[in-house]
């Protein structure tokens, strides 16, 4: 029975972190592998770590429990990068906050339940008993504590740059080497103050990611509202273009019919090009949404000037709806252009009549699609991890990265191919 009891606590010291990474993690990021590879890649790190024996291994004599906190953060980190989308960065910052968030659990317990002696070191049932409803309250608080940070704390960031994420991981990970050397220290008052102290300081930078977060979100906001400025202006700008043109168009039609009353066809058409491409560059409307054509408009005049031909389909119908959802498909329909837009430019020279763009724009009752294919050279496509940037050999691209995990964080759909020199991509988005 004691043997029993024993080894429900070690099931319950494996399972706690693991159950919890999966709660934190999954309230954070979309899993590009299943979840069921994750948890049993984690609790083979648990059971790695629970199986070290230092022993063998003199010269680690006093740096047992850093080893076995530096063998925790790999494995929650490999894990993450494996199967989690997201950047490097992200991954980074989440698995030091998640640990640093378990660690001060486990450092609690250390403090006021096991001063005496270990949880396993008993002897009697009643003992193991006693150390077995222990662990299991502390179980509950735990996920009680999980909770209130996924809760009020921790929600999924769209927007977060990965520059502030390398910003923010530093302060768990400094916390984290003082609670390690206050452990060494093996004074109670000093322990127990840091302890509250971590406590407190847990709550401050999970308080500052929520801002920085919101804060990023507003940055999001504030710059399509500032192409929307631009755009309206521009539009104005047409609107007066336009003016001009209908008041000079009886005298620019007079001069077309008497080219074409000498036969001068050439210079006739010449004309007529001006005037269309006049038409053209006052005409940025494509879909008649604002915060779309905002985005639009000007990658539309730089494939333009660039020589590549554009078609486009459109059928929006509920631009409220879409509205709900600008920043991302912002977001999302600007990347997909770049690289398009890119793509296409990569052709060689003597290739440019085969330059093309093609953006088709759906909208259901419940579902954005945009479709876009493009001209391009051989493009070698990743499935799961970053693509290979095609702009310099050795670097990662980051556009459809972007899009793969803003995706997946809308619980959308992505989907990319390329073939017989054609790059497609389909994008879906749920809009309710």
């Amino acid at each position: 029975m004691l043997g029993l009891l024993l080894f429900i606590l070690h099931v319950v010291d494996v399972a706690l972190p693991v159950v919890m990474a999966v709660l934190y993690f999954m309230r954070m990021f979309e899993f590009k592998h299943p979840v069921w590879g994750y948890c049993l890649f984690c609790v083979g790190g648990i059971f790695c770590i629970a199986s070290l024996d230092t022993t063998a291994l003199p010269w680690l004599f006093g740096w047992e429990r850093d080893l076995r906190l530096l063998i925790f953060l790999v494995v929650f980190l490999f894990a993450a990068h494996y199967f989690l989308h997201g950047s490097f960065s992200k991954k980074l910052y989440h698995t030091l906050q998640f640990t640093f968030s378990y660690i001060i659990c486990e450092y609690g317990f250390a403090l006021t339940v096991e001063r005496v002696k270990s949880r396993y070191e008993v002897t009697t049932i009643p003992d193991a008993l006693i150390s077995l409803f222990q662990y299991l309250i502390f179980s509950v608080l735990v996920l009680c504590l999980f909770m209130i940070q996924l809760r009020f704390f921790l929600e999924r960031s769209k927007d977060m740059t990965d520059r502030q994420y390398a910003l923010m991981a530093p302060m768990p990970l400094i916390l984290l080497v003082l609670i390690m050397m206050s452990i060494r220290m093996n004074d109670y008052v000093y322990n127990m103050t840091l302890f509250l102290f971590s406590v407190v300081m847990n709550l401050w930078i999970l308080g500052l990611y929520r801002s920085l977060k919101r804060t990023s979100e507003r940055i999001a906001t504030g710059r399509l509202m500032l192409k929307e400025t631009r755009f309206y202006q521009e539009q104005l700008k047409g609107q007066k273009e336009l003016h001009r043109l209908r008041h000079d168009m009886k005298n620019m039609l007079l001069g077309i019919r008497a080219d074409l009353d000498l036969q001068a066809y050439d210079q006739a058409r010449a004309k007529i090009d001006g005037i269309v491409d006049d038409i053209s560059a006052t005409n940025l409307s494509i879909t008649g949404i604002v915060f779309l054509d905002a985005v639009l408009a000007p990658k539309v005049m730089r494939m333009k000037e660039a020589g590549i031909a554009l078609r486009h389909q459109v059928d929006l119908r509920e631009e409220d709806v879409l509205s709900r959802h600008s920043v991302d498909l912002s977001v999302i329909l600007g990347n997909l252009l770049d690289n398009a837009y890119e793509g296409t430019l990569r052709l060689p020279d003597e290739e440019k009549s085969r330059r093309f763009v093609e953006l088709s724009l759906k909208q259901t009752e419940d579902v954005m699609t945009i479709l876009i294919a493009n001209s391009a050279p051989d493009v070698h496509l990743s499935k799961e991890k970053a693509q290979p940037s095609a702009k310099e050999a050795g670097r990662v691209g980051i556009g459809m990265e972007s899009i793969r995990e803003r995706c997946a964080l809308l619980h959308g759909y992505s989907h990319f191919r390329y073939e017989n020199g054609v790059f497609e991509a389909m994008v879906q988005i749920p809009l309710r």
